[in-house]
């Protein structure tokens, strides 16, 4: 097949719009089924019976959905149980649309997702076993599958030793004060997302977040500025989002690095000081430090072909960052430009400073950093990183540590 028609195939998505209008009721749905010459849908629900349909009928070896094409089965009621988790993508797609629907009901607003859209699902098709006190039950619908734990969380009792409710899962510790904080950190074990974006389909935990992508693809309407990077957003919980990465509170004890979250901290002494990348992968064997590590390692390195494509021209790609470098060129954005703050060399990427750093300044990485790490100027460059943003209210964890932290600033 001639390859720009195949991308243009593949950029062929579940649902027809990647703008949403709040004055248009009129959304068509696509089947992605390779070989199916249904017509369009006017209703998703329509669209996920006839999906289930084909599913019903279907003994093939590798995922029949355009785009996807996922092969690495090991029996064909794989193949189902991953089928179902497209269908289930296309029901929160659906739902989504319904939130932004409501959301907007009664006023002018017009939405577009520039996000790139992308129908690849590495999911090998392996039973979905609840874990929650010993249930063991299994499911191949990944739907049911979520609605079995929900009903257990609604089930469970407050412990009134922690004035809480704790977390049946297996081998998890976790409490949460009410039982829908208790909810939302239960569907973390089951991949639960409630929401998806109906223009490009990321999955999203909560309906908030849909909202905050949407706002973040839009360029245009990024007025907010951050006044430690320069980076823009569209809202004010996307630059508070962003601020609190800024600021971080967790230093390790073994080296001069801190981090802005425990967690963060706990997988930097599990991945560095400990050697331990527990996510391994199937294929190759190689290890990796997180779950999206083992993700993107799979899409760039296992993939046969680039999954990631430009919804503007044929290009395609294997990472995300290479795209949104991409479509700088479609937006007659400048490229990125790295420059060194010791002379005046300038290079295209982070890396390649990185590089220049190290072999010709010998130059270590700034205490509080576990890497080197570059902040947007007001010249538009990008520059290292020197400085540490701490919240004044923890300093007294820093005054106790035997590493000089200099570069310290309190806010």
């Amino acid at each position: 097949m001639d390859r720009r028609l195949e991308n243009q195939e593949t950029r062929f998505f579940w649902l027809e719009k990647r703008v949403f209008s709040s004055t248009d009721d009129r959304y068509n749905w696509n089947c992605l089924w390779n070989g199916c010459k249904a017509a369009q849908f006017g209703d998703a629900d329509l669209l996920i019976t006839h999906l289930r349909s084909h599913a019903e009928r279907s003994c093939q070896n590798v995922c029949p959905v355009k785009g996807c094409e996922f092969d690495e089965f090991t029996e064909n009621e794989d193949v189902q149980r991953h089928i179902l988790v497209h269908i289930h993508q296309v029901k929160l797609m659906a739902r989504g649309l319904q939130t932004l629907k409501a959301k907007y009901k009664g006023q002018m607003k017009t939405l577009e997702c520039k996000f790139s859209i992308n129908t690849k699902l590495l999911y090998d098709g392996r039973t979905m076993i609840c874990e929650w006190d010993e249930c063991w039950m299994r499911f191949s619908d990944i739907s049911l599958y979520q609605a079995h734990l929900e009903q257990h969380v609604k089930e469970t009792p407050m412990d009134d030793s922690i004035k809480g409710y704790m977390c049946a899962w297996n081998q998890c510790k976790t409490s949460r004060v009410r039982k829908s904080l208790l909810l939302e950190h239960a569907r973390t074990h089951v991949g639960g997302k409630t929401s998806a974006c109906p223009m490009c389909g990321s999955l999203f935990s909560s309906d908030r977040i849909l909202f905050q992508h949407l706002a973040r693809s839009d360029a245009d309407q990024a007025s907010l500025c951050c006044s430690h990077c320069h980076k823009t957003f569209a809202t004010n919980d996307l630059l508070s989002a962003h601020i609190r990465r800024h600021l971080k509170a967790n230093p390790c004890v073994t080296c001069a690095a801190i981090f802005d979250s425990p967690a963060a901290l706990k997988r930097h002494n599990i991945t560095v000081h400990h050697g331990c990348k527990l996510y391994r992968c199937d294929l190759c064997k190689s290890s990796h430090g997180s779950a999206s590590d083992l993700e993107r390692h799979k899409t760039a390195v296992h993939s046969a072909s680039p999954s990631i494509f430009c919804s503007k021209c044929d290009a395609s790609f294997r990472w995300r960052k290479q795209l949104l470098a991409h479509e700088k060129v479609h937006n007659n954005e400048p490229a990125e430009v790295y420059s060194c703050h010791l002379c005046d060399s300038n290079y295209k990427t982070g890396f390649s400073l990185s590089r220049h750093l190290k072999s010709t300044h010998r130059l270590a990485i700034p205490t509080g950093f576990s890497r080197y790490q570059y902040k947007l100027c007001s010249d538009g460059h990008k520059r290292l990183a020197t400085k540490v943003f701490v919240k004044e209210s923890k300093a007294s964890v820093f005054a106790e540590s035997q590493t000089n932290y200099e570069n310290i600033v309190l806010i």
